[in-house]
This record gives structure tokens, C-alpha cells and sequence, in this order.
């Protein structure tokens, strides 16, 4: 046995790299840090823009772009009011201000609301008062789902009406509702109803432009309008119907409804105090969505009485009446309700109109040039300066909307919303009546899509289903997993959907315009984010930035060629002793696509992450990405050993592995602690496993043994049952890093089933192995059914999550590969979480009893105090650690089980030892060097000779660090964790 080399002195900063000890890669480029930090000025990567000092972040169409569950925004509304002192009349209004307000570009509002004198009209709210995620997702959210099988509800209009019913109007407005239209109905139903109108009005006076334009005369429609109803069915109204869901969706009228119902109760809550609630406006928002909690009558403040309490309390009025047959609190239409409704949205479609109008002369004139056959009767000699005349205003605005077809459509407005308040009040405050949705799923089908989803025969137009739809469209931005556009949901449309999802997360958008190499214009800021999860299911979320997606690609358009914009692009290329050679295949995707071992496989990210991550931090990027990050990522290539498959290693011509994954005592050392060193006993010992395990760098892998997948420090396993170390280990690192865990991990959908502690259950087999299981959405729960929202546990080989076994192959594809490398190369916490995992699996080993046997009668080691030894007191220099160690994770059937130490275990100790009882604390000092030499002697010689396993034995522990030396053979010597 060797001797321990002296210690050289402990490293506090970061060392040179120390030699490689096999399998050397060359050394990294050169960098021109001037060059660097000049590409970095250039090429700099958007980041989302930040609406105010301290406001939130979003991208353009974030701003109430997404809709969240109840539960979620409820929480977040909570946490603002928890954090800070406002009163109600304060809160209502900066919650409003994050909405509709000068701060967000609607600064009509705050001419309408009183603002006067408020400091924080231009920063409502900031991250001084929450944090910043908490203030990102409440200017985010749109709509709420109060149940996920129920339509979402636009919870912004409540804010308006409660900081009406709270603050009071503007003197402005007070004139506008005197003088032109009820304003509280102008924030609120009427207003929406009227924009519909003006939606409509804006396609007719398109329609006219298109006329004059063509040379159409004056006495031929559009300029003729009839009011029968047959030509108005004809032309005018399918301009209403596609105007409806851009300006009066669903979600925006309950929300118009319930803001109507709940003016009244903001206008009544208390301000917060030590003896009433300390978050008012949540829980009153809480009790009218308790959907758990029915009412008795249609007396209370219950979103199931929504429209009962809308009739009782709307403004400007509508007809109605006590309805007996429905209990107290019940209302029914009056006779003349439809016609209520008509005269309130045309004065609303007047008031708006004529603001407009006014303080915009241009509106004023397109109207006049749409109009040319009305154009005497309005202009003809009235008095005034120049075009814009207040009485040439009315009359416009009064012939557009009692023409034949703007009163036919008032009409239908009025008797659709009628309908749809009559069918309202029968249910149970969620009745649609077919009002319409924004549907983004619209281009598929209008419904989600999942797993097992088949397009049926198609029809006579030969027009692709929704599925076809979806996997022509994926493949077209790039995500060509799909494989066939065959209108079956399988497996690699589920991959390839969650891959987009993936992708969609990140603030810019790449354009792959050939030909050429790409440059710096080749990406643009990305309009939206997808934020929900990564489930494999195009569910609204994801098709809601899918459609952006498709629309920026040019799918949309006609007669357009659709650009790729995918921005990862994994190929396979030749290799020599020079480097990187010719491309084979630009287009790899699953794990099996390349098997010419003779290739390695490369990436290339056309949003260059890991070069603007580095650059954004102020360090230099690794070199291998070189000098502006277009340089390809080596991921590995094909193995014939077991069943093939792609691995990682060292390799002396090509950056196969990085300086920045090699495993030294600085990047096993806490990053965030750099003035505590590793303990060298415990290093070492752990170093050398990781010799012969993954060649001491953490950006090693192997998908091809019995495992799907190994990476990591000891080769950490995803197995078969979607089990074993590698979840166990992520645990740990989530527990330690939860916001790196999120963005290393959780970023692209993965998760972890159970919690994490320290003295975490090992496996089934009590080997002293730390288990856990991964947990995902989009995964079969155990009546097989698909969970698009809700985390399960990945279980791949039982009951109904066998339909997700496709996702092992997913694992080991090389996307995930990469996203897997990045973070061992990037990410000291997560090297140092590895080594800590490590030491925590050494100490879980070492502290197992040496067997169960414990009566006076029983042989084996005993304590002094006659205990049953544990492994750690059997085994206690480094050298015999290590032996013990190297058996443990490559054969932990040979070393223990339920009852304690077996086989080889078992026969160093026996060997050593002998087959009696011993104490080993009696036994004599002299010779305590000389047992622990022996253990791992015997430990390598037993050590069966397949596979070079009883070399890596003995590398093992003839392992000399280049920083801390030799395994010492002294017993005692390991310091245990």
C-alpha cells in the first residue's frame, strides 16, 4: 500500500487547471478578452423591458396576456396587501394603475378616475412593496380560471369600478356622464358593448375605403345600405361576429358583470386594523368565487348570482322584474330590457366616438372619406374653424349610427346581450349561451390536444385535421421530431410540443434565414413567453404563443414560406486529430438517430445562452463557445457497448468535456462559502470514485446500460422505473438551490415527487443508495388517464404511466443531453450540491451496521460498549473507504442489504478480521495500519477482472489527486462526513 504524499496548501481562489490524468482534451483556446467584451457592447441580448423604476418586467404582449388560476392570483393579491400599509382606497387603486393607467399607456383612465394628487400614479406598485416575481404575475395576469373546467374571468375590469366606487370621478368625467353617456356603464358593460359596435364600424369603414379605392359607385353597396334583414344578414353581421371575441369576449362581459355586482361591496369594506381582516379586498374577492361554498338564495354576493345581482345593481339601468318562481333575490328581464340595452351602448358608442373624434382630427377625417354619400348633409355651411366643428361632429357620429345597417347592428348587439343575460339568469352564474371566447386554439380545432388525440378520415377538401395541423405546423418552425405529419398524437408530437414549450420560454426569437451563417439580425425580442408547463399538450397556454409563433414564422400568411424558428440546432459531424469536421446530419434529434460511432454529435444555440449568460454576470464565456458563442457544443457520440447508446468522455482532440466541469477542490467547494474549503480526507476519497467513475468531470454521460440515462459525479442513474440516484440527487439540489433548481431544471419541465432531507430513505433493497422519483406534467395518473396541470410522479414501468415510458427515450435524447451538460458546466452549486450528494451517500454507507446479528452469542465487529459496528468502524482509511466505495457504486449487491454487509463486504472483513466476535475497540494499535491495507488489498484481488472493474478497484485507491496527494492507507484516516 502507498503513503500519503504531503498536502499541498489548501486553494481559496480559483487554480490553474491541474493536469488530466487520462484521456487529456486539448487545451482551450485563446481568448481575446478585448474582442469579447467589444462583441458584448454589440450583440446585446433583450431583456424583457421593465414598465417603471422597480416596476415589473414583461414583453410587449405580456402585459395581461396569460391566464392563472384563482388560487394563484388570490395568493399573490394577498401577499401585496399583507406587505404593505395602504388602505383600501390606496390598494384598489394602484392594483387598477397596474392595468389601466398612464403607467401601462391608458391614461384616458386617469382622466376619467380621480388620480388628482396620488404620487404613485406613474410607479403603482414596485418591488418595494413585493417581490418582483409576485408584481410580474399580477401584471401579467388577464383572466382568472376560478375552475379549470369553467370560462376564465377578467378579473382587470374590477379594479376600474372598485376605484370608481372608491375615488370617485374627475371633474371631466362628471360632464361626460352628465352630457353625453352614464360613465360608471362606460368602465364597464356598456363600454365593452360599444367597442364592439366600433369594432364593427371600423371593418364597414374599411369596407367603403376598399370601394372608393376599386371605383365603385355611390348608389351601389357598401354606400347603399338596406335594412333588410336578408342583406343584413349578409353583410353587415359576419363583420360583427368576427369582431366580437377582439372586443367583447366571454371572459371581458363576467368580468364587466362582476365588477358591476362588486362596486357596490368595495364601495363597503373597512380599511385594514389590528380588529378587522388585514387583507380585505382578497377575501372578499376569496368568498364571491368560493365555488365550494354555494349560496342558499339569490340574496348573496356569490359569483352564482352574478347575473341577478347584475339586474339589481347595473348602471344605466335595464328593465327587470322580481322573478317568484327563482326565491328571493331572483330577477327576470322586463319588457323592455333589449331596448334598455340599445339606447345605453348607442349613447356609449356616441361618447366614445366623439372623444375620440375630438381630441384626434384624423379620426374625423377618415370618417368623412369613408362616408362620401353623407358628406352634404354633415358639413353643408355650419360654422367653425377648419374640418373639425363640434355640430359636424354629430352629425357624423349620428349618421354612422342610425344608418340602415349601424342601427340593424345596435339592435343585434342589444338582443344578443339580452339573450345572453335571459339565459344567464336560469343558471348557475357560468352560462355562456354560446357567447364567444378568445379561442387561440381556434386554428387547431378549438379544443386541446394531447396524447392519443387521431384526426378523423379526412374530408372531401383534403384540409389537414387539428393534429396534422399541428405537426405540419411544428415541423415547419423546426421542431421536425414530429417525424410524419400522419394526424396521429403520439409520442414524438407530444416530444416535440414539449419542446417548443421549451423553447417559447425565452425572451428573443431566432429566424433561421438562409443561406449564409447566421448573424446578429437573425433574432428579434419575442412578443410573449409561454409560462405555463412544459406538458406536452397544446392546451391554451401553449397555443396561445404557438399562434404568435406561427404568425412571426409567416404560417399564417398566404403565400408566404415559413421560417424556422427553432433555435437549437443539434447535428452530427466528422471528427480528426484538426478538430471538427464536415456536417453529416443538421437535423438530430432522438437518441438513436446517429450510430456511427465514428461521429460526434454537436450544438449549436443561435440565442447563444450560455455565451450571454457569462457575459451578463461580467465573466468571460468558457472558451469553448468561442469568441461570440456560435462555436458548436460537443455533446457526445455513439456507443456499441450494452444496448448502444450516446455517451460523453474526455477526448484529447476535441472539447468533448470542459475545463469548467473538471472536478477540483474548487468546484466541489461551496460557491457561496469560498472561504471554507473541502475536507481533503473526504475529498480524496470521493475524487477517486470519480476517477474511474466519470474521468473527474462532471459533463459526463452514458445512455447505453441498463440505466436510461447516468451523468454526474458517480454517474448518477435514471432508471427504467423513472427511479434510482440521479432524482435523489436533483432533490438535494432543489432543497439547497430552489431558484437555481427552477431555472436549471424546472425551466424545462422537471420536477421532484417527494421532499428532501438528510436522512433521505434509501432504496427498496436497503443497498444505502438514495432514491427519488422525477415528477412531470403531462403525465397518465394510475386510472391512465393524461394530467395536462397537475405534477405526477414519473412512473414509466406501472399502471397507467406505462403510456409515458416514451419519455425514458426523451431523457437520453441529445436536447436534453444539452440542457443536462450546460448545467454541469455552468453551475458551481450545482458541482458542489453533486460533491455534497456525494459525501451524503458515503456517510449513509459508512453508517449502516455491519450486520443485524446483536445477541451476546453473535459473531462479527462489535463496539466497545458492545454495539454492533457500523461499516465506518470496520473500514477507516482512505484507501479501504475507497475500495469499499468503488464496489458500493458499481456492485451495491456485493457489498450490502437489509441485514448489513454480504459477499465481498463481508469477505475483506472475514479475511481480515476473522470469523469470530471482535471488539474492535480492544483490538491492539500496532496493527491497525496493516488491517486496513489488507481490506482494500483483498477488495481489489476479489475484484472481478470483466470489464476492467478490478483495475478501476485499484486505480481507485492508488488515486493521487493533483491537488490534496494520495489516498492515505492510515486507520482513522478518513474524516467521516
Amino acid at each position: 500500500m502507498t503513503s500519503p504524499a504531503t498536502t499541498p496548501p489548501r486553494h481559496h481562489g480559483e487554480p490553474a487547471m491541474p493536469p488530466v490524468l487520462a484521456a487529456a482534451p486539448p487545451p482551450p483556446p485563446v481568448v481575446d478578452v478585448a474582442a469579447l467584451t467589444a462583441a458584448a457592447v454589440r450583440v446585446g441580448r433583450t431583456q424583457p423591458e421593465q414598465r417603471w423604476y422597480g416596476g415589473p418586467v414583461a414583453l410587449p404582449r405580456e402585459h395581461k396576456g396569460y391566464v392563472v388560476d384563482l388560487a394563484d392570483y388570490l395568493a399573490w393579491l394577498d401577499e401585496l396587501e399583507r406587505a404593505t400599509t395602504w388602505d383600501v382606497d390606496e390598494f384598489v387603486q394602484r392594483v387598477r394603475l397596474l392595468y389601466y393607467g398612464r403607467a401601462t399607456g391608458n391614461a384616458l383612465f386617469d382622466a376619467v378616475l380621480d388620480t388628482s394628487g396620488d404620487t404613485w400614479v406613474d410607479t403603482p406598485v414596485t418591488t418595494a412593496d413585493v417581490p418582483q416575481r409576485t408584481l410580474d404575475n399580477l401584471f401579467r395576469t388577464g383572466a382568472v380560471r376560478v375552475r379549470r373546467d369553467l370560462p376564465p374571468v377578467d378579473l382587470s375590469h374590477l379594479w376600474v369600478l372598485a376605484d370608481r366606487a372608491r375615488n370617485g370621478l374627475t371633474c371631466k368625467a362628471h360632464a361626460v356622464d352628465t352630457g353625453l353617456a352614464d360613465v360608471t356603464g362606460l368602465l364597464s358593460w356598456t363600454g365593452d358593448l360599444c367597442s364592439w359596435w366600433s369594432e364593427w364600424n371600423d371593418a364597414r369603414m374599411s369596407a367603403r375605403r376598399a370601394a372608393l379605392a376599386a371605383g365603385t359607385p355611390l348608389t351601389a353597396p357598401p354606400f347603399v345600405e338596406s335594412a333588410d334583414p336578408a342583406a343584413v344578414a349578409a353583410v353587415p353581421l359576419p363583420w360583427l361576429d368576427q369582431a366580437v371575441t377582439a372586443r367583447c369576449a366571454a371572459d371581458d362581459l363576467i368580468g364587466d358583470i362582476d365588477a358591476v355586482v362588486l362596486m357596490k361591496e368595495f364601495a363597503k369594506l373597512k380599511d385594514p386594523s389590528p380588529t378587522t381582516s388585514q387583507t380585505p379586498v382578497t377575501d372578499l374577492l376569496r368568498s364571491y368565487y368560493d365555488l365550494a361554498h354555494p349560496p342558499a338564495d339569490r340574496t348573496a354576493v356569490h359569483c352564482a348570482n352574478r347575473f341577478h345581482l347584475f339586474l339589481a345593481r347595473v348602471v344605466p339601468g335595464i328593465a327587470d322584474e322580481e322573478d317568484g318562481a327563482g326565491g328571493p333575490g331572483a330577477r327576470a328581464l322586463g319588457a323592455t330590457a333589449a331596448e334598455d340595452i340599445r339606447k345605453a351602448v348607442r349613447k356609449a358608442a356616441f361618447a366614445l366616438l366623439y372623444t375620440s373624434r375630438y381630441r384626434r382630427a384624423r379620426f374625423h377625417t377618415e370618417a368623412l372619406d369613408a362616408f362620401p354619400e353623407a358628406h352634404d348633409s354633415v358639413v353643408h355651411d355650419l360654422p367653425g374653424i377648419g374640418r373639425i366643428r363640434f355640430a359636424e361632429i354629430d352629425r357624423e357620429i349620428d349618421h354612422e349610427l342610425d344608418s340602415p345597417w349601424g342601427a340593424a347592428v345596435l339592435k343585434e348587439i342589444a338582443d344578443r346581450f339580452a339573450a345572453w343575460l335571459r339565459a344567464g339568469l336560469t343558471g348557475d352564474g357560468w352560462v355562456l349561451n354560446g357567447w364567444p371566447l378568445v379561442d387561440p386554439l381556434a386554428r387547431w380545432g378549438g379544443g386541446p390536444l394531447m396524447l392519443g388525440a387521431r384526426d378523423p378520415a379526412p374530408g372531401p377538401d383534403g384540409a389537414p385535421g387539428p393534429v396534422k395541423r399541428l405537426q405540419l405546423d411544428l415541423i415547419a418552425l423546426g421542431f421536425t421530431v414530429v417525424g410524419t405529419a400522419d394526424g396521429d398524437f403520439g409520442g414524438r408530437t407530444a416530444v416535440a410540443l414539449r419542446e417548443f414549450q421549451i423553447e417559447a420560454r425565452q425572451t428573443r426569437l431566432f429566424r433561421d434565414v438562409p443561406p449564409g451563417p447566421p448573424a446578429v439580425d437573425t433574432t428579434e425580442p419575442a412578443p410573449m413567453r409561454h409560462r405555463g408547463p412544459v406538458n406536452g399538450v397544446l392546451d391554451h397556454d401553449t397555443a396561445q404563443v404557438l399562434a404568435l409563433w406561427a404568425e412571426a414564422s409567416g404560417l399564417t400568411g398566404a403565400g408566404t414560406t415559413p421560417i424556422r424558428l427553432n433555435p437549437l440546432r443539434v447535428r452530427s459531424q466528422h471528427y480528426t486529430n484538426a478538430g471538427l469536421g464536415a456536417v453529416v446530419d443538421d437535423d438530430v434529434w432522438t437518441w438513436n438517430q446517429v450510430t456511427d460511432s465514428g461521429l460526434v454529435v454537436c450544438a449549436v444555440d443561435y440565442l447563444r445562452r450560455q455565451w450571454f449568460d457569462a457575459v451578463e454576470k461580467g465573466a468571460v464565456p468558457a472558451p469553448e463557445l468561442g469568441s461570440e458563442g456560435y462555436d458548436p457544443v460537443v455533446l457526445g457520440s455513439w456507443i456499441d457497448e450494452g444496448s448502444g447508446g450516446p455517451v460523453q468522455m474526455p477526448d484529447r482532440y476535441i472539447h468533448r468535456t470542459w475545463a469548467s466541469a473538471q472536478m477540483t477542490p474548487y468546484n466541489c467547494a461551496d460557491p457561496d462559502a469560498p472561504a471554507i474549503p473541502v475536507v481533503a480526507s473526504q475529498y480524496r476519497v470521493v475524487r477517486a470514485i470519480a476517477k474511474v467513475e466519470m474521468y473527474g468531470y462532471f459533463d459526463v454521460h452514458n445512455c447505453w446500460d441498463i440505466a436510461r440515462l447516468s451523468m454526474g459525479m458517480y454517474h448518477w442513474t435514471l432508471g427504467p422505473n423513472g427511479r434510482w440516484e440521479l432524482p435523489a440527487m436533483l432533490s438535494h439540489y432543489r432543497t439547497r438551490h430552489p431558484e437555481d433548481f427552477d431555472r436549471d431544471f424546472g425551466s424545462w419541465g422537471i420536477g421532484i415527487a417527494e421532499g428532501w432531507n438528510d436522512t433521505q430513505p434509501d432504496d427498496s433493497v436497503n443497498r444505502a443508495k438514495l432514491t427519488g422519483t422525477l415528477a412531470m406534467y403531462g403525465l397518465h395518473d394510475e386510472d391512465g388517464v393524461l394530467q395536462p396541470h397537475q405534477a405526477l410522479p414519473f412512473t414509466p414501468a406501472t399502471g397507467g404511466g406505462a403510456k409515458d415510458a416514451y419519455l425514458l427515450d426523451w431523457f437520453r435524447s441529445w436536447r436534453v443531453l444539452h440542457r443536462l451538460l450546460t448545467v454541469a458546466r455552468d453551475s458551481r452549486r450545482f458541482q458542489h450540491s453533486q460533491y455534497l450528494f456525494a459525501l451524503i451517500r458515503l456517510r449513509t454507507l459508512l453508517g449502516r451496521d455491519f450486520q443485524s446479528a446483536t445477541g451476546p452469542d453473535a459473531t462479527g465487529p462489535f463496539r466497545a460498549d458492545g454495539t454492533v459496528a457500523r461499516f465506518g468502524d470496520v473500514f477507516t482509511s482512505e484507501q479501504a473507504v475507497a475500495a469499499l466505495l468503488r464496489w458500493h457504486v458499481n456492485r451495491p449487491d456485493r457489498i450490502i442489504a437489509a441485514d448489513g454487509a454480504v459477499h465481498a463486504a463481508r469477505g475483506a472483513y472475514e479475511a481480515v478480521f476473522g470469523t469470530g466476535r471482535v471488539d474492535l475497540g480492544a483490538l491492539p494499535a500496532a496493527g491497525a495500519d496493516a488491517r486496513q491495507q489488507a481490506l482494500a488489498q483483498w477488495l481489489i484481488d476479489n475484484a472481478p477482472t470483466a470489464g476492467s472493474f478490478q483495475n478501476s478497484v485499484r486505480l481507485a485507491v492508488e488515486y493521487n489527486d493533483a491537488y490534496l496527494g494520495r489516498l492515505s492507507d492510515r486507520a482513522g484516516s478518513l474524516i467521516r462526513p
